[in-house]
């Protein structure tokens, strides 16, 4: 018999508006090593200040502000961490083999390093105190590369510092502003060991539950979704404009309640929870064997939350 999912969306629209923050703009051309430096010198300031100081700190990709992105802003993260490393003294910068490190040994989702909304939400799992982001626009007949960074506590909308600054380009970052960039590698849902158990309709034991996919035949038929009202979206989502799909392997008994709920592929900032919260009190058609006997069975449920 032929594998089948059920799909749910939770579909939001936003009226998207930029985070506050206070910024300095540097009207006159700079360059990555004045930016790392005068960076350095707030967050040694603010590490000064902390409980332990030594910080450590992550310098996540900067971002390009168009459709088609180029091979200039991971040239520019690289220029600018090698710098800020060179003067750091309160805090530590991490490397990204650092990182992809922390990101297998807790197997958070895969593709985490390339997306900024995932590393703030994972921010206390990934060890990280301080994330430095950036944007910039490359204007090759006007001003170069507008380069706007701020540094944030994983999370948090408030900048602890932040600077705007035209950034001086050399015929090398003009050249890797000509080259597109590779993909960046997708979100892969992490594997958590999140388990729900109804206590109203308890799971069945291994022997009870059919596998319909082994050994089934033409008629017989996977659960039916009766009652499934879409999740809500998690407020943390909703402020980072974060979405995507959450799968779960979810046991349905032969009553059409759902009785265990476990992860399949989970999402941060909450939407894991949120799939879950939906799910537990979804009512199914229950599946069916050939002879119309309803079973136990257990299937993967994709909950998707879009943001439009």
């Amino acid at each position: 018999m032929k594998s089948t999912r059920v799909i749910c969306l939770c579909l939001i629209s936003l009226v998207l508006s930029p985070l506050g923050a206070c910024s300095v703009h540097a009207q006159e051309e700079s360059n990555l090593n004045t930016l790392a430096a005068q960076f350095a010198a707030a967050l040694d300031g603010y590490a000064s200040r902390s409980p332990g100081g030594n910080l450590r700190v992550f310098v996540a990709t900067f971002d390009e502000s168009s459709e088609q992105t180029s091979q200039l802003g991971p040239e520019m993260t690289r220029e600018f961490e090698e710098a800020l490393r060179i003067d750091a003294q309160g805090f530590r910068v991490l490397t990204r083999d650092e990182m992809q490190q922390t990101v297998t040994n807790k197997n958070l989702a895969e593709g985490t390093l390339s997306s900024l909304p995932a590393m703030q939400c994972y921010g206390p799992m990934l060890d990280i105190d301080i994330l430095i982001q950036g944007n910039f626009n490359f204007r090759p007949l006007t001003l170069g590369a507008v380069l706007d960074v701020s540094a944030k506590r994983p999370g948090s909308e408030e900048a602890i510092f932040s600077q705007e600054a035209i950034i001086h380009m050399t015929p090398a970052l003009k050249e890797l502003a000509a080259m597109r960039a590779p993909p960046l590698p997708p979100l892969r849902g992490s594997h958590e060991d999140k388990v729900w158990i109804s206590r109203d309709h308890p799971p069945a034991s291994d022997d009870e539950v059919v596998d319909l996919h082994k050994g089934a035949g033409k008629d017989d038929t996977e659960p039916i979704c009766l009652s499934c009202p879409g999740p809500n979206f998690p407020d943390a989502a909703v402020k980072l404009r974060f979405g995507g799909t959450v799968v779960l392997r979810v046991q349905i008994l032969a009553d059409g309640s759902v009785s265990k709920i476990s992860v399949e592929e989970g999402l941060p900032c909450g939407l894991t929870d949120k799939a879950f919260e939906a799910v537990e009190h979804w009512k199914f058609k229950p599946a069916m064997t050939s002879d119309g006997t309803p079973v136990a069975t257990n299937t993967n449920i994709d909950v998707t939350f879009r943001l439009f």
